[in-house]
């Protein structure tokens, strides 16, 4: 096999996104950002994602989803999930911008 195309199989079974410069160090979307985000706080206030869920009113498999940067959450499920985090959606959206610092 040549080395052009050990590069492309490379390239090509890289899960995006991925900077083009720098094909190998991977950069987190949002969602994933948003994901981590509410994990952290989930964590911090000592709640399991099945706890999360039923405070929020939204499928545990959901919360993995989302935690894991799978799914992008609507304005809906932001909301429910500030409820259930005991904070605002502003504030949520204040810390996000922080992590893209």
């Amino acid at each position: 096999m040549t080395l052009f195309r050990l590069w492309k199989a490379r390239v090509n079974s890289v899960v995006l996104p991925f900077s083009p410069y720098f094909p190998w160090r991977n950069v987190d979307t949002l969602q994933q950002k948003f994901g981590k985000m509410i994990r952290a706080r989930r964590l911090k206030l000592g709640l399991g994602q099945e706890s999360l869920a039923d405070k929020a009113s939204i499928h545990r498999t959901h919360v993995s989803l989302l935690e894991r940067g799978k799914r992008m959450p609507s304005l809906e499920v932001i909301r429910k999930l500030a409820s259930a985090l005991e904070t605002t959606m502003a504030s949520l959206m204040k810390e996000l911008e922080a992590m893209d610092g």
